[in-house]
């Protein structure tokens, strides 16, 4: 009971960490690189601005020390600030402005003074589109049973670490709505048969696809630090990480449902022999099995799906730690895109153009990483239910005291349901 408390505190504070750890790490730290480069569209008017009419502003941001002071309110009245060594700011408070944002406030201010009605309505138009983006992003990317398929069952966690990352949003299913993992595996009339590559194909197929998973991951980590430098977030003006502190927050969320995902199914080792398998699974025995799927790990993760051998998966029937985590899981992503939209739509000093341009840079890593996520899936479900010239043999669900001899311990067999997927010519479980 005392290591189901240990996931939930791990899996709450992979979310917490980053957003917290990174939001006072590099949060309040100035990087001086803002208001440097700003996009096409309307940069000229900024950097025109800021060159001719913003200049003390601009001298302040670069070299006043502004992050040293120390704010006290006193009830209502006005706050009370003490400025630290050299400080050279006065915060605007009746502007908006507070201690993390007394450098850059200032210049904001300053350039919006001198920009046209017409181009801050643009602004405003492109806000709209950015803030749509992680719905938009949401609604085409992997979803986090596929990833988790592609870690667990087929054995690729390098690969699903690259497409999460490359893929700066979640698919958001019915809130709580929980399916059996395996339903994607199904087999249905009519699919396109799957190729199997071999020789030296198989290997160029898997340099092919980690190097369009690290193209589309060095796309978005360029849309980034652009978006980071070249714009202003407006609620956190201070800082150039924002967006990629959100593209980051996709890993933890992914690394939750691998871990709600293993708990309804596993794929068996190439050893692992059929009553052994038909025991209990407990945390114990999934730390003794460390070195042993570390050597699983080695033979799958350079092999795509479609080319590795047998597959055979066992499913668990759920528990509450499953349960809980579910219902946890789902607000988690909710949140996700909530931020997602805030940190976007808050983006300033861009334009129209330059935000379609940004989604659309957006919406190719999703799709392209997409594609490859789902050839890999269509190769787990080839091997999944792979006939090989024979019929598939499946061992239905039966009741524990059928499926293990009388001397076999039956609380054992709690929770465990199996399901086997082997040529007749092949032992079950071997590859």
């Amino acid at each position: 009971m005392h290591w189901h408390l240990g996931v939930f505190g791990f899996l709450i504070q992979l979310w917490i960490t980053p957003a917290f750890g990174v939001r006072y790490i590099f949060g309040y730290p100035q990087p001086q690189t803002q208001f440097l480069d700003w996009y096409e569209q309307y940069g000229y008017v900024f950097a025109t601005a800021l060159k001719y009419n913003c200049t003390q502003q601009y001298q302040n941001y670069l070299y006043g020390v502004g992050t040293s002071v120390d704010i006290k309110f006193t009830g209502f009245d006005e706050p009370v600030v003490q400025y630290g060594p050299g400080s050279n700011i006065t915060i605007d408070f009746q502007g908006g402005g507070d201690a993390p944002s007394s450098v850059t406030e200032p210049v904001i201010t300053c350039l919006f003074n001198y920009t046209s009605d017409y181009i801050k309505s643009s602004m405003s138009s492109a806000q709209v589109l950015l803030g749509l983006t992680p719905t938009i992003v949401a609604l085409l990317g992997p979803s986090p049973t596929e990833l988790s398929l592609l870690t667990v069952i087929a054995r690729r966690p390098g690969l699903a670490i690259l497409l999460a990352l490359a893929c700066p949003s979640v698919y958001l299913s019915r809130a709580f709505d929980s399916t059996s993992p395996l339903d994607i595996l199904k087999e249905r009339p009519g699919r396109l048969k799957q190729w199997r590559p071999k020789g030296w194909r198989k290997f160029g197929l898997v340099i092919f696809q980690y190097l369009v998973a690290l193209g589309m991951l060095a796309n978005v980590s360029v849309l980034y630090y652009q978006l980071g430098v070249r714009t202003i977030c407006m609620f956190w003006s201070n800082a150039t990480v924002v967006p990629l502190v959100w593209g980051m927050l996709v890993l933890p969320i992914h690394i939750a449902a691998t871990v709600v995902f293993r708990l309804q199914a596993r794929r068996a080792y190439s050893d692992e022999s059929s009553l052994h398998a038909l025991q209990s699974y407990s945390f114990k025995q999934w730390l003794k099995d460390s070195k042993k799927r570390v050597l699983e790990l080695r033979k799958t993760e350079f092999v795509p799906a479609a080319s590795q051998q047998n597959v055979f998966v066992y499913t668990y029937s759920e528990s509450k730690v499953l349960i809980c985590l579910n219902w946890l899981l789902t607000p988690s992503i909710i949140i996700h895109v909530i931020f997602g939209t805030l940190v976007l739509s808050s983006l300033t000093f861009i334009g129209p153009r330059d935000a379609l341009e940004v989604i659309g840079r957006f919406m190719v890593s999703v799709l392209v990483c997409r594609a490859l996520l789902m050839y890999e899936i269509a190769g787990v479900r080839d091997r999944y239910n792979s006939t090989d010239g024979g019929p598939v043999h499946i061992l239905p669900f039966q009741e524990p005291d059928e499926l293990i001899s009388e001397e076999d311990d039956e609380s054992k067999m709690k929770h465990v349901h199996v399901v086997e997927i082997a040529r007749p010519s092949e032992a079950v479980g071997h590859y």
